[in-house]
């Protein structure tokens, strides 16, 4: 899970750390926080249609906190499935 807000100058550098895992069965939802600076457009053109990822637009503040509850509380998530979360301006250092 990524949530952004406001991150354009690093979201791209962020979802392209996750494309780069040799782990290659898993999907991303993107939760974007009302960002105003092009965050959600700079993150689709990085994402170029690869189906793991989901962006989600928020029509008002999540804040973290709430966006994990958000997304943990869907009903196709799994008690076995593994999360992992990334801020947007973040970026996984290793494969």
């Amino acid at each position: 899970m990524v949530t952004a807000h406001n991150c354009r100058d690093f979201v791209q550098e962020c979802i392209g750390s996750l494309l780069f895992q040799s782990v290659v069965d898993w999907k991303c939802y993107l939760l974007d926080d009302l960002s105003t600076d092009g965050t959600v457009e700079a993150a689709e053109a990085q994402i170029d249609g690869d189906e793991r990822f989901e962006i989600v637009r928020n029509r008002h503040r999540h804040y973290q906190v709430g966006n994990y509850h958000q997304i943990l509380s869907r009903r196709e998530i799994a008690d076995e499935d593994v999360f992992v979360t990334v801020d947007g301006d973040d970026r996984l250092t290793d494969r």
